[in-house]
C-alpha cells in the first residue's frame, strides 16, 4: 500500500476517532459531521508533522476531504524532491 495513503488514513483515524476505518477514504467535510474548524486546524498541524510539510493559510480552502489532503500532500512532497514518509 501506499506510505503517503496509509499514513494519511491513521492521520484521519487520529483526528476523527468515531470515523469507521472503511470510511476515512471518502470522508469530505460535507459527510463528517466531526469536521469543523477546529478538526481542519488539528488535521493541518498533525499532517504537518506527520509528513514534515508546511500547508500555507490559502492552501486551507481547499483541504475539504481525504482525497484532497492526498493529493496535496503528494503534491507537497513531489516539490520538495521527496516521496519518503517512512
Amino acid at each position: 500500500m501506499d506510505p503517503v495513503y496509509s499514513k494519511l488514513t491513521r492521520c484521519f483515524a487520529a483526528v476523527f476517532p468515531d470515523l469507521p476505518a472503511t470510511a476515512i477514504s471518502s470522508a469530505s467535510l460535507e459527510s463528517v459531521p466531526d469536521w469543523d474548524s477546529l478538526a481542519t486546524t488539528n488535521s493541518v498541524s498533525l499532517i504537518a508533522e506527520e509528513f514534515q510539510v508546511q500547508t500555507e493559510p490559502e492552501d486551507l480552502a481547499r483541504l475539504v476531504s481525504f482525497n484532497s489532503i492526498l493529493e496535496y500532500v503528494n503534491e507537497r512532497l513531489a516539490s520538495r524532491g521527496s516521496s519518503d514518509v517512512s
